[in-house]
């Protein structure tokens, strides 16, 4: 797996990083990286119907932004609490 992780990783400009394991092994494969802690969602984090239309009406004007998560995906990893 952590040939596959490597393999993405390369060569992205920013990595986000959600623990000092993560930041260690993949920090020095991207240009610009920053290490995470604590990040929790809460519901009143969450974006409002009309702003998001609004996102969504940029986007068709916008450049793309591309980006990829390579973490384990684990409903405990997404939960909004």
């Amino acid at each position: 797996m952590e040939l596959c992780h490597r393999h993405v990783i390369r060569g992205y400009w920013l990595g986000l990083w959600h623990g000092e394991d993560c930041s260690r092994l993949y920090s020095r494969r991207c240009k610009k990286t920053y290490l995470l802690h604590d990040v929790h969602i809460k519901q009143a984090d969450l974006i409002d119907e009309p702003t998001l239309e609004n996102k969504l009406i940029d986007l068709q004007t916008a450049q793309l932004l591309q980006f990829c998560y390579t973490g384990r995906l684990d409903l405990i990893k997404a939960s909004p609490e």
